[in-house]
């Protein structure tokens, strides 16, 4: 039988199409294109592309001692998919990863394409190893210099199922690297880092790996240790005979009677060594831990709350050839302490929130925090001056961030975690962090879908600025208010609480003339507002499912929408009411944006394994030239506009993510957007096409 009897052919718009997707029978062409044939428009890549500028963000959720300074003071960290190396005095940013690929230019596949989980850097502080998630996890060696593999092209890739890398080491003399899987039962591996062989390799057992660090001692270089969930190992894999591998040993002597206190048993997030080669892991239970060999000698306390880093580090007095070691240690207490090797606390201080990676090079100290925040701090006669710790970098933190909007050099964001946050994407920081709500609600049984520890009020997936009238910022909740603050510059004040909506807000829009503002509820509806008092105008009924998007027209009186059952319906407005139109009336519309999937202008979006449900959002550059779509691929991809059928694409890389919002700058020279569960802000500046 001949395979083109099984030919699949697309159901064109009409009865048939509008079955199974109700927005085909409503695609209407406007009249400004009537006299172009679908053939003639310009189906090529864009001529712009957008390079990646800027990553506001830090991965301290998921990793752990995964910031370093490299040997020129720089930061050296990992957010989303990207290795980042952060010049902290001119704040510009190089990445290992990122870029682009078009149907003519292949994507790189030596660079990360999902979250990267662990990072290590060598004992020289030149080179950086990074690890991803995924059934067949791969790791990248590269150079903090160039921010380019080592020797042009270094990666190690481990076999199917071991699911993600859980930490990273090289080896005090520079041959070695320790990776460690995290599979159903978790293994270690040992790589020579100059050809990428396996050097050995060995079962755990069977509890998840959480760090792993090689001995600082010259005559025990080769011997590392391993801890995690109920799990304390120590390796000797070049060992002519006997043991390789020897479980902790948790006897403590005391008083000549060898004891194990039930308490000293517990998991363990981290591991140092000092230069005798002496151990210390950091327990879930608040005790720093010391060990010989393989032998427990003593416990401190340390901290109320589990120990999530520690780090071993040498400083010498000022204008001395003295120097002396201590300890730092970060807990979920919030505190980062100062203890000497006799763990007499020399200092502390606190931070934003848990410290889950430290490390000190000379006289500087930097630390990540499970919020997304990396600090830098001095140590100056065994003494912190608080007064000069600098927070570096910042970040939305928990659940997913869906909110992003533009007005001249200000962005701001909003997500899960109980933040709005404004960027100056000029200077490239952050310049102000305020509460959704200090009243934590009730968890609604229909709420968002999120991870968040944090309730429906205090949760925020829309923020958008009224900028062609007086400046109102409008946070929508998930709980369906919405709330009007005075501007991005008085962020703190609330002018008003709008209650209408019953479900979650997943789009809003101000109007061109700025005298309206649409809120789009997952409670099917549309609502639309005044803004001199808030009152609501008009209420939009008619999709049976929540609302996606929609535009305005270019004079305000008319909004399109989309819903979560692919519809795509058409209002008027003019009167103070809403009313549903169809027919030669749209033809003749002028719309202002173009934020909607479906639409005759975005028809051609979807092509072989791209689906409807694939796209998350959709933005026109104010030229109206370019149409960007985030998707379910961790992607950006850009358009020509209008996007017909047989559109090709440059696919932007860097998140690690579903991609949730986009946005441009006035000028369009700007691209931001937000990755959902990587909590990533990429911000990417416009350049040409290779």
């Amino acid at each position: 039988m001949s395979d083109a009897f099984f030919e699949r052919e697309e159901a064109e718009y009409g009865y048939e199409g509008g079955a199974v997707k109700p927005y085909l029978s409503a695609l209407i062409k406007p009249k400004i294109y009537e006299g172009i044939e679908e053939g003639k428009f310009n189906k090529n890549e864009p001529d712009e592309v957008y390079d990646i500028d800027y990553i506001y963000g830090y991965n301290g959720w998921i990793c752990r001692q995964n910031v370093y300074f490299d040997y020129k003071y720089r930061i050296v960290y990992n957010c989303a998919a990207v290795g980042i190396v952060l010049n902290t005095i001119s704040n510009t940013q190089m990445l290992f990863g990122g870029g682009y690929y078009t149907k003519t230019i292949p994507a790189n596949l030596k660079i990360h394409t999902d979250d990267i989980t662990a990072l290590a850097i060598s004992k020289d502080r030149k080179l950086c190893a990074t690890g991803q998630v995924g059934n067949t996890p791969i790791v990248f060696i590269w150079e903090t210099e160039t921010c380019k593999l080592k020797d042009g092209d270094f990666s190690i890739k481990l076999a199917p199922n071991t699911n993600e890398i859980s930490a990273l080491a090289f080896s005090n003399c520079g041959t070695y690297l320790t990776i460690c899987d995290n599979s159903i039962n978790p293994s270690i591996y040992v790589y020579f880092v100059e050809n990428g062989k396996l050097a050995y390799s060995d079962k755990g057992d069977g509890h998840k790996i959480c760090d792993v660090k090689w001995s600082n001692n010259k005559q025990t270089e080769l011997h590392f240790m391993s801890v995690g969930i109920k799990h304390v190992y120590f390796w000797d894999p070049f060992k002519a005979s006997g043991k390789l591998k020897r479980k902790g040993i948790f006897q403590i002597k005391i008083n000549e009677d060898s004891n194990i206190s039930p308490d000293l048993l517990t998991s363990f997030s981290c591991v140092v060594s000092d230069a005798n080669g002496k151990f210390y892991t950091g327990g879930a239970n608040g005790l720093i831990y010391v060990w010989k060999k393989n032998q427990l000698q003593v416990t401190i306390k340390a901290h109320e709350g589990a120990i999530h880093s520690l780090c071993y580090a040498t400083k010498k007095e000022n204008n001395s050839d003295q120097s002396y070691d201590f300890i730092l240690s970060g807990g979920s207490d919030n505190f980062i302490n100062i203890f000497d090797l006799e763990f007499n606390k020399i200092y502390g201080f606190s931070v934003s929130s848990t410290p889950r990676s430290i490390d000190f090079y000379f006289h500087e100290g930097v630390a990540g925090c499970s919020n997304g925040s990396i600090y830098t701090f001095t140590i100056e006669d065994k003494k912190v001056d608080e007064r000069k710790i600098k927070e570096l970098m910042a970040s939305n933190s928990d659940g997913e961030v869906w909110g992003l909007d533009l007005i001249d050099n200000l962005a701001i964001t909003s997500g899960d975690d109980n933040k709005i946050i404004v960027w100056d994407i000029v200077k490239k920081k952050k310049i102000n962090t305020v509460v959704i709500d200090k009243i934590k609600g009730e968890k609604l049984k229909n709420g968002a879908s999120t991870m968040s520890s944090f309730a429906d009020n205090q949760c925020s997936r829309f923020i958008g600025i009224n900028t062609n009238f007086n400046n109102h910022v409008a946070v929508g909740t998930n709980c369906g208010e919405v709330q009007i603050r005075r501007s991005i510059h008085l962020i703190d004040r609330v002018e008003a609480i709008l209650h209408e909506p019953t479900r979650w807000i997943e789009f809003m829009s101000y109007s061109p003339s700025g005298e309206l503002l649409a809120v789009g509820s997952h409670d099917s509806n549309v609502y639309v507002y005044n803004t001199k008092d808030y009152i609501l105008k008009c209420k939009l009924t008619g999709h049976s499912s929540f609302i996606t998007s929609f535009d305005w027209s270019v004079d305000s009186n008319f909004l399109r929408t989309n819903s979560g059952a692919n519809e795509l319906l058409y209002f008027n407005i003019r009167e103070g009411k809403a009313e549903k139109i169809e027919g030669a009336l749209i033809k003749i519309i002028e719309w202002n944006s173009c934020n909607n999937k479906f639409a005759w202008e975005t028809n051609g979006l979807y092509s072989i394994g791209v689906s409807e449900s694939s796209i998350n959002s959709v933005c026109l550059s104010n030229s109206k030239k370019i149409l960007a779509t985030g998707d379910d691929f961790s992607l950006v991809n850009l358009y020509r506009f209008p996007c017909v059928k047989g559109c090709l694409r440059i696919s932007l890389r860097g998140h690690s993510s579903h991609v949730t919002r986009i946005r441009f700058s006035k000028d369009d020279n700007i691209l931001l957007s937000t990755g959902g569960f990587d909590k990533a802000i990429i911000q990417r500046k416009k350049g040409s096409l290779i």
